[in-house]
């Protein structure tokens, strides 16, 4: 295992990476902040001076805390960061915003899932930018799980999604602004992950 660190442009560049781990690295080459949010993803972190080197294990989804916030103590540092390999899941991620690639989005959504053709088995819906923090959207995710992927299902699910997130306003737009881009990117997401065109 590499004990060290790299900048996100050039890891995307590495073959044996792209191949090994087949995440949705186009787009992120262009974007500083990235959210992966996946099944079973974690942080170890040490303390920092610490002669007994105590370690815990922190799942992602809990590592974020609130706008540029962490579960860190000041005295941790994250010494290694586990994602699994995604398998059959296919994953999506929309980053809305008015600027320029580099710019904090409006809102940005992912949406991971498996699915038998149309069908969708496993769901995880993820909403940022436009929330205080990463958010998981559990409530949202049983309207596609078991569901085949059509335009009542989208709009279930979009509907959903919007009702869930607790959407806040600032300078990039309105709380019902963001919110209707959450539904209609929820549903492109979607739409994406299961094969068909955003």
């Amino acid at each position: 295992m590499c004990k060290c660190l790299v900048r996100l442009r050039h890891l995307v560049n590495l073959v044996a990476f792209a191949d090994g781990v087949p995440l949705p690295l186009i787009g992120f080459q262009n974007f500083r902040r990235e959210r992966i949010a996946h099944r079973g993803a974690f942080a170890r972190v040490r303390e920092i001076h610490d002669p007994a080197q105590r370690e815990r294990r922190l799942a992602v989804e809990d590592l974020l805390t609130g706008y540029y916030e962490t579960a860190l103590a000041r005295n941790e540092l994250i010494t290694e960061l586990r994602i699994p390999a995604p398998g059959a899941t296919r994953a999506v991620y929309f980053k809305v915003t008015a600027g320029s690639a580099d710019d904090w989005p409006a809102l940005g959504v992912a949406v991971a899932l498996t699915a038998e053709g149309s069908r969708v088995k496993s769901a995880r819906i993820v909403v940022s930018a436009a929330t205080a923090k990463a958010t998981r959207l559990k409530a949202a995710e049983p309207a596609l799980i078991g569901a085949d992927v059509n335009e009542k299902t989208l709009q279930k699910v979009a509907e959903a999604a919007a009702a869930e997130a607790d959407i806040i306003a600032d300078l990039r737009g309105s709380a019902s602004y963001k919110r209707e881009l959450l539904r209609v990117y929820t549903a492109r997401a979607v739409r994406a992950a299961i094969g068909g065109a955003p």
